[in-house]
């Protein structure tokens, strides 16, 4: 893979509910509770490890009594659509980007702004000590739980060619998974598609999209990093 370059600032954590539970799902219908968990991270991310390691801490602190099922890879379905069937309670719980819980929570896609934080010390800084309490609220009152933060990195640019400057995406065919991304796209002059990640790795294939923005965290464990070798 390519790293074509690399900014300064602007740094995004392009996850901001780790976790989120349905709070009208939590019913204990015997002596063990199964809660599905729904994710779209590959099982051989390091997002998984952790989600994995999760479910473990649970099922021990709980003595058994409760226990969190993974669905990995986007098994349930895209995070657009699984990030509001837990906000119905559908689905128990979910690991989800920040794109796909600003359809819920459309606040919380402040965290996302690009180039907005001049550094990841400023970002983690907002992140940790001021954004808990307030998205915790947020989220209640969409009958969610918000459970903590994850890190899995910051937005680069995928595609087969480097983007060096604004001037290079005019024109070209960019994938949005959040109504963000689709007003920065519009803005450069590029064309912006919604698109659910299952469909990322074909589109891009096939020249039906140029470029993604997302982290490498995913890119190289789910293989799309082969099929964009590019990183802006």
């Amino acid at each position: 893979m390519v790293h074509a370059s690399r900014r300064k600032s602007g740094v995004a954590r392009t996850v901001i509910a780790a976790l989120v539970l349905s709070a009208s799902t939590w019913v204990a219908h015997a002596q063990t509770t199964t809660l599905r968990l729904s994710s779209t991270a590959p099982p051989t991310s390091p997002w998984a490890a952790q989600l994995q390691r999760f479910a473990t801490k649970v099922g021990e602190e709980t003595k058994g009594t409760v226990k969190v099922e993974l669905f990995l890879g986007g098994q349930l379905g895209n995070e657009q659509d699984t990030a509001q069937q837990v906000a119905r309670g559908r689905i128990d719980m979910g690991a989800f980007s920040t794109g796909a819980v600003g359809l819920v929570v459309p606040e919380a896609q402040l965290a996302i702004l690009p180039m907005y934080f001049s550094s990841i010390a400023e970002q983690d800084c907002v992140l940790d000590k001021h954004l808990f309490k307030p998205f915790d609220g947020l989220f209640a009152s969409r009958g969610l739980k918000f459970l903590m933060f994850g890190e899995v990195g910051s937005i680069d640019l995928m595609g087969k060619r480097a983007y060096a400057n604004p001037g290079d995406v005019k024109g070209i065919k960019a994938i949005a998974y959040n109504k963000l991304q689709q007003v920065m796209w519009n803005g450069l002059g590029a064309n912006a598609a919604f698109m659910g990640i299952a469909e990322w790795s074909s589109a891009l294939q096939t020249g039906v999209a140029d470029t993604v923005a997302t982290v490498v965290s995913f890119t190289v464990p789910s293989g799309l990093s082969k099929v964009t070798p590019v990183m802006t």
